[in-house]
């Protein structure tokens, strides 16, 4: 039962590995800030360009503040992104290949580490926010864990935690 439940794992991770290559290909990048809904802090290297954290957006050097969008590809009618911080050249990343792992800022070419499925969360049409869900985690772990912001107050105040599209600290503004 394990053995086939591992076949089982290991099929549907080369059949998403070949959704996400065989995706129309990229399209022209685009610079956002990822910024919470909760406080409009954005999300940024830290101490150290691995250690990310959301602080005020008007923090300086202002261009941490700011990640270039690659979309590289489509999943299940989702975006696939990929977000390159501008000031480092370092994309957001989930570490480890366990668990929900943590979000930090790594090099852009670890491939499905650094890639972030796009839930939008509409009200009357409009869409109000997004979800970030990481892809490795489901592609190595089995889980759904997005970015989740804990608050100021926090000291690692940008986490993963199981998805939960109704919680107000895993939307980021569109």
């Amino acid at each position: 039962m394990a053995r086939t439940l591992m076949r089982v794992a290991a099929l549907a991770a080369v059949a998403l590995t070949a959704t996400l290559v065989a995706a129309t290909p990229a399209q022209a990048a685009t610079v956002r800030q990822i910024k919470t809904v909760k406080d409009g802090t954005c999300v940024r290297p830290y101490a150290n360009p691995a250690d990310l954290r959301a602080r005020s957006c008007s923090t300086k050097p202002t261009k941490a503040r700011n990640w270039q969008v690659i979309l590289v590809g489509r999943l299940n009618g989702h975006p696939i992104w990929q977000l390159k911080n501008l000031q480092t050249g370092k994309c957001l990343a989930r570490s480890g290949t366990t668990g929900l792992g943590i979000p930090y800022s790594q090099s852009c070419s670890l491939g499905a580490s650094t890639y972030w499925e796009v839930f939008t969360v509409k009200r009357g049409g409009k869409t109000t926010a997004i979800v970030l869900k990481s892809f490795s985690a489901f592609a190595h772990a089995g889980r759904h864990a997005c970015l989740r912001y804990e608050g100021k107050y926090h000291p690692a105040n940008v986490e993963l935690a199981t998805c939960d599209i109704h919680q107000t600290l895993q939307r980021w503004r569109p």
